[in-house]
């Protein structure tokens, strides 16, 4: 895993800001401190409408924790959240004085926060501060003066700071619920020997693997799995859509587009976009990849682009094929009703996770009647469920509790189940 030196290390512009100066005796000027994190992701420029490059780019810290210390006086001047530009309000300075700029793996919002831990101790509020350091010159009038840090912090930790406050930024969006505390890893050793990403089912924890000496490959780096664990912690949190194993109950498929033997990586296949499961976990799953898709994306188009990590089968319109070079783009718009059309005999109380990604977006977003994600977490957190997970008439009742039968907001959801080719029951 790529770390940090020291927690407490100096990330300067140049040699010659971390030469302490004494300060001014003149009357202070005020500055405004702004700061970026350097990222960089894998599944990029696929047709999503955020977070487009490949590149490494210096994005805002908005929302973010951060300080202001002098130097000389060995004086906190300030301590807060960035604003929406990752700056801080204008803060009275001297000059010929050095200050230091501490900035925190932790993002708040509203009264939501998100943290990434450090490598040592326990799951919780804890975070690592990135210092930075300028000297101010001889400040010649009292406003106007901004400066911007932009730390060349090559971590997997970075790499999660502008995902974390993207997803508060649209927090209303995605009902990112009032006063939730997320945490997340980076390192195998405090989420699981076994690497990869996973929400702790029933906490607030998401392991998101950083590349360590077994060769994990840096999970940090690709953007849509983030969005999809925490489309598993927004549901958990909600009541939402729940996951009931990753064993096919009774008659198991054999179709080869319904089965995940295609995917490569041990561990990986154990469910996948096509691959035939239990209703619920193909709810579940389904779920978190449409949450991924609406962080990423705007809902007032006609694409909902998702980057999918794991070889897919793909079909073109005239014939399949294995593509074989994740990120594979899939429309999360676009009904495919791939377990009707590829899956049959055996349907019954089972889908998929493409059948009900598309489904949960077209329900949230199409249309005079979309329900918001807290009211789809709702229709779940209240409807009947069985050892499959929530056939769907159970869901289609708890619909009828919230809507009423005949209304718009009803056919919304019933339409759209036939649809997607998600209305299968036994």
């Amino acid at each position: 895993m790529k770390r940090h030196t020291s927690i407490a290390g100096l990330v300067c512009l140049a040699a010659a800001l971390c030469i302490t100066a004494a300060a001014s005796t003149a009357d202070a000027a005020y500055m405004k401190w702004c700061t970026r994190w350097r990222s960089q992701y894998t599944d990029g420029g696929i047709g999503e409408d955020l977070f487009t490059s490949t590149n490494v780019v210096y994005r805002t810290a908005k929302y973010n924790s951060a300080e202001v210390w002098n130097q000389a006086t060995s004086t906190r001047i300030w301590y807060g959240e960035l604003d929406s530009s990752g700056c801080t309000p204008y803060l009275a300075v001297s000059s010929y004085t050095q200050y230091k700029f501490r900035q925190a793996t932790k993002v708040k919002k509203d009264n939501r926060t998100i943290y990434v831990n450090p490598d040592s101790g326990t799951w919780g509020a804890s975070y690592i501060w990135l210092n930075s350091y300028y000297t101010t010159g001889n400040l010649y009038w009292l406003y106007g003066y901004t400066h911007t840090f932009s730390p060349n912090w090559n971590s997997p930790k970075g790499n999660l700071m502008p995902l974390s406050r993207r997803v508060l930024a649209v927090y209303t969006k995605l009902d990112y619920p009032l006063n939730t505390l997320t945490y997340i890893r980076t390192d195998n050793t405090h989420c699981d020997s076994s690497g990869g990403a996973f929400y702790q089912s029933g906490t607030n924890n998401i392991c998101l693997q950083g590349q360590d000496a077994d060769g994990w490959e840096d999970i940090t780096k690709w953007k849509f799995i983030f969005g999809h664990e925490m489309g598993h912690r927004v549901a958990d949190a909600n009541g939402g859509p729940d996951c009931y194993g990753y064993t096919e109950q009774t008659p198991v498929a054999t179709q080869s587009h319904c089965t995940c033997d295609h995917v490569d990586d041990y561990g990986s296949d154990l469910h996948c976009m096509g691959s035939r499961e239990k209703i619920g976990t193909a709810q579940c799953e389904g779920f978190a990849h449409f949450f991924s898709a609406a962080v990423f994306n705007d809902n007032d188009n006609m694409y909902g682009i998702l980057g999918y990590p794991k070889e897919a089968w793909v079909f073109t319109g005239e014939n399949y094929y294995v593509d074989t070079t994740p990120p594979v783009a899939f429309n999360a718009v676009s009904y495919k009703r791939w377990m009707e059309n590829e899956c049959d005999p055996g349907n019954a109380d089972k889908g998929t996770e493409h059948d009900w990604m598309s489904y949960f977006w077209n329900v949230w977003a199409d249309g005079s009647y979309e329900s918001t994600i807290d009211e789809i977490n709702d229709v779940f957190d209240n409807a009947d469920s069985s050892t499959y997970g929530i056939k769907w008439t159970d869901m289609m009742d708890s619909v009828e509790d919230k809507y009423d039968y005949g209304t718009g907001d009803y056919y919304q959801w019933l339409n759209n189940g036939d649809s997607a080719g998600v209305d299968h029951e036994s």
